[in-house]
C-alpha cells in the first residue's frame, strides 16, 4: 500500500543521511504516523516545518508497505502506525521537497496550500495539484 510521510527539513535531512525513518527520533510517541492521503502528509510536514524551524521547505517521503504491518490510528481517519524503522529505497520508495505555505516566492507553493486547504475539509480530498509533486526515487 502507498502512504506518505511529512516531516521538517532538518529531521528530513537527517533521514536521508541516515538512510532509514527512525521512528524513536522522526514522530511523537516513538511511532511513525503514515497517512494514504497524500494532502494529510503535505498537512503536517508543513505544520512541522513552520513550528520547528525556519528554512521555508519540508520533505514528503513516499512509502510502500504490506498491509499487515500497519496498526490503525482510530481517533486519526487515514492514518495508521508502523512500530519500526523504514529503510530507504526498500520501504521508503521516493521522496520530494516541498515548500510551506508562508513561502509564496516558490514555485510550488500552491501545492502546499491546496493540499492544507483541503485537509481542512470535513471529507479531505488530494488536489489535483499534487500530480505536480516532482518525486525524487531512493535506492541504495
Amino acid at each position: 500500500m502507498k502512504l506518505y510521510f511529512g516531516i521538517n527539513f532538518e529531521k528530513g535531512n537527517e533521514i536521508l543521511q541516515q538512510r532509514f525513518i527512525n521512528f524513536a527520533t522522526a514522530s511523537e510517541n516513538n511511532i511513525v504516523h503514515l497517512t494514504d492521503l497524500i494532502s494529510s502528509a503535505i498537512y503536517y510536514g508543513n505544520q512541522a516545518e513552520i513550528s520547528d524551524t525556519t528554512t521555508g521547505k519540508f520533505y514528503l517521503f513516499q512509502i510502500e508497505l504490506d498491509e499487515l504491518e500497519m496498526q490503525p490510528v482510530l481517533d486519526k481517519p487515514n492514518t495508521v502506525i508502523v512500530a519500526r524503522n523504514l529503510a530507504l529505497g526498500s520501504d521508503v520508495i521516493a521522496y520530494a521537497v516541498l515548500p510551506v505555505t508562508t513561502n509564496e516566492e516558490h514555485e510550488l507553493s500552491y501545492i502546499t496550500k491546496e493540499s492544507v486547504k483541503f485537509q481542512n475539509d470535513a471529507n479531505p480530498t488530494i488536489p489535483a495539484s499534487v500530480e505536480q509533486i516532482v518525486w525524487q526515487e531512493l535506492s541504495y
